[in-house]
This record gives C-alpha cells, sequence and structure tokens, in this order.
C-alpha cells in the first residue's frame, strides 16, 4: 500500500509542476526544456549508444505528441479532470495486456484498472 501511495503522491507532483509549467511557458518550449536534459544525460550515465532506429524515432515523436497534448489540455481545462484521463492508460494498458500480449490479467490487476476507472469517472461526474 505504502508503494502505491508513494507513486500517487509523485504523480501528483510532477502533474502540478507540469500544471503550472505550462501557465508561465508555452507548451512545446516547456516540453522541450523538460525533455532535453534527460535526452542528454541517459546515455551518459547508462553508457549506452543511443537508438537512432525508425521505430525509436516514431516511439519518441509519438511520446513526445502525446505528453505535448496533455500540456495542451492543461492550459484548456482544470488539472484535475486532466490528469484523472491521463492516467486512465492504467486500463488501457490492462486491456492490451490481455488481448494483445495474452498475459494473465489477475484479479488484482483488474481491481487496479476499475478503481482508475471509477476515479475518471467520479471527477468527469463532478464537474
Amino acid at each position: 500500500m505504502w508503494f502505491g501511495l508513494a507513486i500517487g503522491a509523485v504523480i501528483a507532483a510532477y502533474t502540478l509542476v507540469d500544471s503550472e509549467g505550462v501557465e508561465r511557458a508555452d507548451p512545446i518550449a516547456y516540453l522541450a526544456l523538460v525533455v532535453a536534459p534527460c535526452a542528454l544525460v541517459y546515455p551518459l550515465v547508462t553508457k549506452t549508444r543511443p537508438d537512432l532506429s525508425a521505430r525509436t524515432a516514431l516511439t519518441a515523436a509519438a511520446t513526445f505528441g502525446a505528453f505535448l497534448m496533455v500540456l495542451a489540455a492543461f492550459r484548456l481545462a482544470p488539472t484535475a479532470p486532466v490528469a484523472a484521463v491521463r492516467e486512465s492508460s492504467v486500463v488501457i494498458a490492462a486491456i492490451l495486456a490481455a488481448v494483445v500480449l495474452h498475459e494473465r490479467v489477475d484479479a488484482r490487476r483488474v481491481a487496479g484498472a476499475v478503481a482508475v476507472a471509477a476515479g475518471v469517472a467520479a471527477i468527469a461526474l463532478s464537474g
């Protein structure tokens, strides 16, 4: 339980930082400033060569685009509903794990996905 609470606290912290960041800067500039240091330091810390394949470039572009859409949403809507929908990826991941990857989805994983979906619905209905 403590691990879950710690994860929730970290998610809340970076969500608030991102929300405040895009109030003070353009979403593209903010995202570039957040991502650039990681992209530069990661290969040095891990001592690995960057993978420059087309698949990696496409994945990076998709990730950048998804994060950019979240940042744009923070400028258009209150933070709580945007954050709730953002975390609905837990539900999507559980579904894809079962359907695409043929993983065994146990009761705990289903319960977690249901809890996330219920939280998103509760936030959406309260607004």
